[in-house]
Order: structure tokens, then sequence, then C-alpha cells
């Protein structure tokens, strides 16, 4: 029965309509596109500032050691085990040189 009612029913007739798609549907599928276009740059871009800054905080306090200016800041530390680690030493530079200070003049050093 099956393969008398394939047989009837020729392949064009049955995908014919498949691939046609309507001029409505064009609409709906630019929209689409910019809307996930406009979602993804938000995320690309929050996602970024999130990651990018506690490194920019990691340069700042690398810039106050320089100038042997050693305010504590205390920022939150990364999520990311490479910025956390970078954080760590930065602190330890810091804490290190602070101490070095205290045996030593500041303007010597």
């Amino acid at each position: 029965m099956i393969e008398r009612t394939c047989a009837q029913c020729p392949r064009a007739r049955l995908t014919r309509n498949l691939f046609r798609i309507r001029p409505d549907t064009y609409q709906q599928i630019v929209v689409i596109i910019v809307a996930l276009t406009a979602v993804e740059l938000f995320l690309i871009y929050f996602l970024s500032r999130r990651l990018s800054q506690p490194i920019e905080d990691i340069l700042q306090e690398f810039k106050s050691v320089e100038s042997l200016s050693f305010e504590h800041s205390a920022k939150r530390t990364s999520k990311v085990r490479e910025i956390a680690q970078l954080q760590s030493a930065a602190s330890l530079l810091r804490n290190s040189l602070q101490s070095f200070s205290s045996f030593a003049p500041v303007d010597v050093v």
C-alpha cells in the first residue's frame, strides 16, 4: 500500500512548497537577524568590559607602585585564574616594596 501511494505522488510535487518562502517571512528573518546581532553586540561589550576591568586595575596598581605610592586598593579578585594570579603578584610586589620602604627612605629607593 505504501509503495503504491509513493508511486502516485512524484517527489517534485511533495517538495515544491518546501523551498518556497513567502515575502513576509523574509522580513521576519531580517528582524530576527538584526535583533540577534544587537543582543550579540551587547553581550560582547559587557563581557569584554568585565574581562578587561581587572586588567586595567592591575595596570593602575603597577603605576602606583612605580611612583612608590602604596595606597591599598581594595579591588575584588577576578574569577579568571591567570588574572587572579597576576593580581596576587601585583599585591605581593606592592606589599614587598612597602615593607622595604619602611627600612630605607623612599627618596633613596
